[in-house]
């Protein structure tokens, strides 16, 4: 939804302030990878860092402020987390597996795949204010918290962030993934998006990003987007699955979208299935941390 530009450059994003704030000096390396191999050692000594850090609460604090920077939310594990968890703690720890989720693959194993067929390093934080996009995360609130409980400051750790070398991409890299995963948001059939709310592989602001990428192409009328209040990456029931499916079928059907409010697309799923859980629920995300077009 948010295409390889923006997705690199997020991932980017979290292992930059991780190794800026637990691992300074020790020059792990975050791009341009010789192989799979020295990617797999770069992730697995950033990954011996965070082990340490998440044991204190300095470290945890940073942990959640490279989280926010990843748009990762406090809720994402669907088989142990209900109620939601909303205290400060138990949301940081979530975050902390999945950051090192994205650390012992996608962030570097995945990157030097990726990195091998777009012919370079596709990604960049040159010109980037973390700041700001501490400012506009879901989580600067909790970020904020838990720097002050364990007594770190947290503008002395954006001010690092600021001032340390920032990466830069190859310009043939680049255009390979422009070319080949970039939405243009030129939609030419009705396209129906469902996202769950606590995703931490996919975070669900991408679809801000694509909505925007849609909306610029004059596009809007032909896409939808529902949320499914549930943590995990594609956790849908057979029933919110169906729900889908059905208001996708009266579009074509009829050329009209209808009613694709949550109610509706509950109703649906209910009808289809009404022994599995329908979850569609009211919800807007914020923007995307590093959105690309």
């Amino acid at each position: 939804m948010h295409g390889g530009v923006a997705n690199w450059n997020s991932t980017l994003d979290a292992t930059f302030a991780l190794r800026t704030l637990l691992a300074p000096g020790s020059g792990i390396r975050l791009t341009g990878f010789q192989d799979t191999a020295d990617a797999t050692a770069s992730g697995k000594r950033l990954g011996a860092s965070m082990e340490a850090a998440q044991r204190t609460a300095p470290g945890r604090a940073r942990i959640a402020l490279a989280a926010a920077l990843h748009a990762i939310p406090g809720w994402n594990d669907p088989a142990t987390q209900r109620p939601v968890p909303v205290d400060h703690a138990s949301r940081q720890a979530n975050q902390y597996t999945a950051l090192r989720g994205l650390v012992a693959r996608p962030g570097f194993a995945w990157r030097a795949e990726a990195e091998r067929r777009a012919g370079g390093t596709m990604s960049w934080n040159t010109g980037v204010d973390y700041t700001a996009m501490l400012a506009r995360s879901a989580t600067h609130q909790q970020v904020k918290s838990l720097y002050k409980s364990a007594g770190l400051s947290l503008r002395a750790d954006l001010r690092a962030l600021a001032d340390a070398p920032r990466m830069r991409a190859e310009p043939g890299a680049v255009r390979y993934m422009v070319d080949h995963a970039a939405p243009s948001g030129r939609l030419r059939k009705p396209q129906l998006d469902v996202h769950t709310t606590g995703d931490a592989l996919v975070p669900v602001e991408v679809e801000s990003a694509y909505r925007r990428a849609v909306r610029s192409a004059g596009r809007a009328p032909l896409l939808r987007q529902a949320y499914t209040d549930h943590a995990g990456h594609c956790t849908f029931s057979p029933a919110e699955q169906l729900g889908a499916l059905h208001t996708v079928e009266h579009r074509v059907g009829t050329g009209h979208w209808g009613d694709t409010s949550p109610a509706a697309l509950n109703s649906r799923a209910r009808a289809a299935d009404p022994t599995t859980p329908a979850r569609y629920a009211a919800y807007r995300p914020g923007p995307y941390p590093r959105p690309f077009s």
